[in-house]
């Protein structure tokens, strides 16, 4: 019975052992050690006493030696720490809105960032390369940042460039959660196996811009991560193997457990990386705690596959250089690619994201710097920058379009004011420019900026100051049509003036166009001078025109005359009358035009650097066409005398362009940009120009600015922009914004969008005038009307001395007199004043002005209309008209 008891205890004692063998070894070690030393004490306590002393030393020895590398480690490790905040930089990515996700790129973009890491060496001195993608979203909208240590930011920069090319990068500041705010980070459970899974891979789509709809203002979520050694996290992966072959053999195990095997093992094939990674969120406000787990709950539904991730709140888990050390996870590129990318600019959300339209684009220090200041360039970050264009790219002319309201002119005065700024200071050495403006309000407003400069105490040289208003009665200036420059052919000034006619009048005018060229020939080649009025007289006043016909020199000329027909030519002249008759009917255009001088020094306002400002508001459309077409005919003229690629620019600009184009614009477009004139030309739509307006303009003018635009006129614009920006973007401006396209300094095509300042009107105590406040205004107009009234004074004559001269050219005694006829060749009495009609002479001798030039061309318009129904009555009863055509 005894020895079955023994037994029996044995084998249990055995299977105790057997079973517990790891933790009785300890135990059995410790026994046998006490068992030893009390078997050997003596022996023992010698060698302690000849040993101690070593043992001692060496420990303090170990001691120290510990202590120093501890103390090293704590001064390494607040020094690196020290020099990573200080080295640590963010950069803004700002997308566009054409911009979408590529799932190719985003995985490059991943695999490049695994590259950026440091040798060992110097992450020893360096500690190692956090990076941070971090999303912040506040009331300006959601933002995404990069961070980077310093010496990685090239690295960094261009990876990102690589995936968005479009995008920008710029460097900023970042605003991090309070102390007060809800924060934590997202981890896996602790578990020797399962830790380990895989999550969700990013195959294609665009997880990033459905997680950002559930953010609120005030929240942050951000990927911080490190290029992990694949050696380190193959070890632990390794070990996790171990583990699940140490419960059971491949064999043994279930189709379940073999997949996670598979799994596991297979998580690093090809070229795979691995990312030390952390995943933090952040949220202020009322709700900031529900906030942050709902972030947290959406980011587990993007990566959870086979590993599951949890929420757990962390103190202080984003902070501005991050170094997280809790709740690490291990992330392949294929899974850290679903949380690293822009999302695409498609979705809703986009509108919550400050993004760059089509075209619009930061300028660096070193891109439209200089020149003129065509407004402020917008961008999401950099505001308030002045975006120039040079003088020299702007002798490549340029046009400024946009409707009604869109602030053409609002640009135009804010680049004329720059100009003025830095006239002021080197009047000498700055151009100037001449200003055409059919509507007189921008003109007033620059010479309104050029009084309030002297207010403020600047130094204006008013004697390079030309004013012109040709509204203006008491001075005018003369504008002689018939004006030829001494390097001038009469060819050259009859075509001209033959262009301008044409586009008053266009269509084909054969005949008229043979009486009229040689009768402006006539008069420009005679030995005495004479105006546009003489147009009229040498058709219709026999004894006129046989004066001048026999001093003719030309022999062609002389003979075309001779041997007219009398009766052509006074049927003929009726038609050229109408051409012309304006400048007789009208007082204003009569003592302009009727001139035999030219008071305006073109070349010594282009070579000298005058300010021209020329108010033509108030007249009829044929009268603005004759006034700035003649002008702009004047000044391509002039300038083709002067150096070639060395003069100073002058700018030439003509508002409302669309009243007023002539053939010669085409030639200054072309032509004459070597000269230093360049053409500027301001519009509500391209349409409004002539098709060979249009070409010239395309295929010419480098610098194009417009603002708003109808739908249709959008994409007119776009396709003329060479597709730079969307039409929907040009039809969407908003007012005093303008999309530009223009050129560098290396010549190389640059867009931009540009907000102008708005027009302001200044009283001469220097202070603002209120917007359409009647007083303010009448104090404003007054004092310019003071300044204007100078200015013209100084240039131009009494009405009474150009009465008297345009009198005595007609051969009138300033006396009424009576009807005075001539016989001419077929003895028939013709009156003085030409055609088929009888019209009593009258002298050209009062000095009355109408109260308007409007009022003036309406009563203008009533007589022409009166005279026009009784020349068809007359025509008529012509007998003689078929003879007539058969001379021709």
């Amino acid at each position: 019975m005894n020895n079955k008891l023994d037994r029996q205890l044995e084998k249990e004692l055995e299977q105790f052992i057997r079973q517990n063998w790891k933790s009785l070894v300890p135990l059995a070690s410790v026994g046998g050690g006490i068992w030893w030393c009390q078997a050997h004490d003596k022996q023992l306590q010698h060698v302690l006493e000849t040993t101690l002393p070593y043992v001692q030393t060496g420990a303090i020895i170990g001691g120290s030696i510990g202590a120093v590398i501890l103390t090293l480690s704590l001064v390494r490790w607040h020094i690196v720490r020290k020099k990573e905040k200080e080295n640590y930089r963010y950069f803004r990515l700002l997308p566009r809105t054409e911009q979408d996700v590529n799932g190719q790129e985003v995985h490059q973009l991943i695999r490049q960032l695994s590259h950026t890491k440091r040798g060992w060496k110097n992450r020893l001195l360096k500690g190692r390369e956090w990076l941070q993608f971090l999303i912040h979203r506040d009331k300006e909208g959601i933002a995404f940042y990069i961070g980077c240590p310093k010496d990685q930011q090239k690295e960094v920069k261009q990876a990102f460039q690589n995936a968005y090319p479009e995008s920008e990068l710029h460097a900023a500041v970042v605003s991090f959660p309070s102390k007060g705010s809800f924060t934590g980070r997202m981890r896996v459970k602790n578990h020797r196996i399962k830790q380990w899974m895989p999550f969700t891979s990013y195959q294609k789509g665009d997880q990033i811009a459905n997680l950002l709809s559930y953010m609120p203002p005030d929240s942050w979520i951000s990927v911080e991560f490190t290029a992990e050694s694949k050696k380190k996290i193959g070890k632990k992966l390794f070990r996790a193997e171990k583990e699940m072959k140490k419960d059971k053999k491949m064999s043994e195990m279930y189709s379940f457990q073999k997949e996670q095997f598979k799994d596991i093992t297979g998580r690093l094939h090809g070229d795979n990386q691995v990312f030390k990674t952390s995943i933090s969120l952040a949220g202020e406000g009322s709700h900031r705690k529900d906030i942050v787990k709902s972030l947290g709950r959406n980011i587990a539904g993007i990566l959870n596959g086979k590993n599951n991730l949890l929420f757990k709140r962390s103190r202080q888990s984003i902070q501005f250089c991050p170094h997280p050390r809790k709740h690490l996870l291990y992330l392949t590129n294929n899974e850290l690619a679903n949380l690293v990318h822009l999302p695409t600019m498609k979705h809703q959300i986009s509108e919550h994201v400050p993004k760059l339209e089509k075209g619009q684009q930061h300028l660096d220090e070193n891109t439209l710097n200089k020149g003129l200041t065509v407004g402020y360039n917008l961008h999401p970050l950099v505001k308030e920058r002045p975006v120039k264009i040079s003088f020299e790219q702007l002798t490549e002319h340029w046009i400024n379009s946009g409707m009604t309201g869109s602030g053409k002119s609002s640009l135009l005065i804010q680049a004329l004011q720059s100009l003025i700024d830095e006239w002021l200071e080197k009047p000498n050495q700055l151009p100037g420019f001449t200003f055409l403006d059919p509507a007189g309000t921008t003109v007033r407003t620059l010479l309104n900026r050029l009084m309030k400069a002297e207010v403020e105490g600047k130094t204006v040289p008013w004697n390079k100051v030309i004013f012109l208003s040709y509204k203006n009665g008491d001075h005018p200036i003369g504008l002689n049509f018939l004006h030829k420059n001494p390097w001038e052919d009469t060819d050259t000034v009859v075509n001209n003036a033959m262009s301008l006619f044409k586009s008053v009048f266009p269509g084909d005018k054969t005949r008229i166009d043979k009486y009229l060229s040689n009768t402006l020939t006539a008069l420009i080649d005679d030995v005495d001078h004479h105006s546009v009025l003489g147009v009229n007289r040498f058709l219709t006043d026999v004894p006129f025109r046989n004066t001048i016909v026999k001093r003719i020199q030309d022999p062609i000329l002389k003979e075309f005359w001779e041997k007219a027909d009398p009766k052509e030519i006074k049927q003929i002249s009726s038609d050229i009358y109408s051409r012309v008759n304006t400048f007789e009917q009208s007082l204003f255009m009569r003592r302009m035009f009727g001139q035999t001088n030219w008071d305006l020094p073109l070349k010594k306002f282009m070579d000298e650097g005058y300010i021209v400002l020329m108010d033509i508001q108030g007249f009829s459309k044929q009268n603005i066409q004759y006034i700035c077409g003649h002008l702009v005919n004047q000044y391509h003229q002039v300038c083709q005398k002067r150096k070639p690629y060395s003069s100073k620019e002058h700018f030439l600009i003509v508002d409302e362009a669309h009243l007023i184009q002539i053939q010669t614009m085409e030639k200054i477009i072309a032509e004459d940009r070597k000269f230093g004139l360049c053409l500027g030309l301001s519009t509500q739509y391209l349409g409004q120009f002539q098709e060979w307006l249009q070409k010239a303009i395309d295929g010419n003018v480098q610098n194009i600015i417009t603002g708003s635009q109808g739908y249709n006129e959008s994409l007119i614009m776009a396709n003329l922009m060479k597709k730079q920006f969307e039409p929907e973007l040009i039809a969407s401006l908003p007012n005093n914004h303008a999309a530009i396209l223009t050129k560098n300094a290396d010549k190389t095509l640059t867009t931009c969008l540009v907000k102008s300042e708005l027009p302001y009107m200044y009283k001469p105590d220097g202070s603002v005038a209120k917007y359409k406040d009647d007083n303010d205004t009448n104090i404003v107009e007054a004092w310019i009307d003071e300044k204007a009234v100078e200015l013209q004074a100084a240039i131009g004559r009494s009405p009474q001395e150009i009465d008297e001269k345009i009198n005595e050219y007609y051969g009138f005694n300033g006396e009424e007199t009576e009807e005075e006829f001539y016989e001419d060749e077929s003895n028939q009495p013709t009156s003085t004043t030409g055609g088929n009609e009888e019209v009593e002479t009258v002298v050209i001798e009062s000095t009355e002005i109408p109260d308007s030039p409007m009022e003036e061309a309406s009563l203008i318009e009533e007589e022409s209309v009166i005279m026009e129904e009784e020349k068809n009555k007359k025509e008529t009863e012509k007998e003689d008209s078929k003879e007539v055509d058969a001379f021709f």
